[in-house]
């Protein structure tokens, strides 16, 4: 074949492929392409930044450098959660960035420029209420596949003799169904196992009733009578509920000569069934007072005593707030906080709170205990180390705060 033909002949066929390349349409995508990829059953929806949050779902809150705002909320009823120096929060309805640009628009007002950043853990969407007799009842996030038997599982099997128990399921759009542990866990009758969905309610009780002793602050004291594998705060509400200064932190369960501590104020105010302890018959519960208190003297807008709400946690400068902030005249670089000692005798500490006020991110801001007195001395004047050294200081605030021990 003549050499300089067949050049002539590879030079068209190449210029027929770039041709034919030009024609194809550039906006076709590649074949594989076609088909959108297959959504993923089993993803998270809350990852989603657009998810929008609702009532009873879990955040996070985390604010660099700073405690105590920092933490778990569970969002009320109300679409509300309560935030440590940001107060009450409404973000039902907000996407997570909304969440930490609203509550660092608040922290603001006591920390200098904070950095918020929100999680999602669990959302109501995703989630399982089991209640009555198991021994772990509360809420549990949802798993694909669950039965009834993984569920129970779960919730740390039944607290009740499963002859005597039977299951109530509600379950959205469809009528609630009753099902017989007996014939699903003591017969074996696989065909009672179904599959449990997102937002199920089930309740378990049992006929079985026991009795349960209860004193202190509550509606009517003496023996109370409960369902088997009931909790405590089922044995609160049968007793009229917590009286007017109870303390529902410091609930105290007392079986067979020993006392367990029980944080009803998490179970009832925070929603935390999974701290329901279940009772036993022949327990007695004990709800003590509300004795937690304080008191902040000197150069404060409103001196005086002051009650550590229950469940909280009160800090040295959330008090401070609370007793209307430094006058005019107030020694602010070192507000004394005084604490009886294991030897009985008073012990003083000094924090720079005027170092507080102009953001410093340094500054320790110490959680008082029941019984701290805080002293605010006037600019000029002797603190409280200095006057406690010349006196009975303790005696001079009996004087003034009897309930100080």
């Amino acid at each position: 074949m003549n050499k300089p033909r067949t050049l002539v002949l590879l030079a068209a066929l190449a210029m027929a492929c770039v041709s034919a390349a030009q024609d194809k349409k550039p906006t076709d995508p590649p074949a594989a392409t076609q088909k959108s990829a297959p959504q993923d059953p089993l993803k998270n929806p809350i990852q989603d930044e657009s998810y929008r949050i609702q009532a009873d779902d879990v955040i996070t809150i985390q604010v660099q450098d700073v405690s105590e705002p920092s933490g778990t909320y569970t969002v009320g009823k109300d679409g509300r959660i309560s935030v440590p120096l940001a107060g009450e929060v409404q973000i039902a309805g907000l996407t997570r960035k909304e969440i930490a640009d609203l509550v660092a628009s608040k922290l603001k007002k006591e920390i200098r420029n904070p950095i918020v950043t929100v999680n999602v853990t669990s959302s109501a969407m995703q989630r399982i209420y089991v209640m009555g007799t198991v021994s772990a009842p509360g809420i549990k996030d949802y798993k694909p596949k669950w039965r009834l038997t993984e569920l129970i599982a779960a919730s740390g099997g039944l607290a009740s003799d499963p002859v005597r128990t039977k299951l109530v399921l509600f379950r959205t759009g469809s009528e609630h169904k009753e099902i017989s542990m007996r014939k699903l866990l003591v017969d074996g009758d696989d065909s009672l196992n179904i599959e449990v969905q997102p937002g199920d309610v089930l309740n378990f009780s049992t006929d079985v009733m026991i009795r349960i002793n209860v004193v202190g602050k509550v509606g009517r004291q003496g023996p109370v009578m409960v369902q088997e594998g009931q909790g405590v705060a089922e044995v609160l509400a049968a007793a009229g509920g917590a009286g007017e200064g109870a303390r529902l932190s410091g609930v105290r369960l007392v079986r067979d000569g020993k006392e367990v501590n029980v944080d009803l104020y998490s179970i009832v105010n925070k929603g935390n069934p999974g701290l329901n302890l279940t009772v036993k018959d022949g327990d007695t519960l004990y709800v003590p007072d509300l004795l937690n208190r304080i008191a902040v003297i000197g150069m404060v807008g409103r001196p005086g005593p002051m009650v550590i709400p229950d469940g909280k946690v009160l800090t040295l400068t959330e008090a401070l707030a609370l007793a209307g902030g430094p006058t005019l005249r107030a020694k602010t670089d070192g507000v004394s906080l005084v604490r009886k000692g294991a030897d009985g005798k008073a012990t003083f500490q000094n924090y720079n709170y005027k170092a507080y006020l102009k953001g410093d991110k340094t500054f320790v801001d110490p959680v008082l205990q029941d019984g701290d007195i805080l002293v605010m001395a006037q600019s000029g004047k002797a603190g409280a180390g200095e006057l406690g050294s010349g006196m009975g200081f303790f005696g001079f605030l009996r004087g003034i705060f009897p309930f100080f021990p």
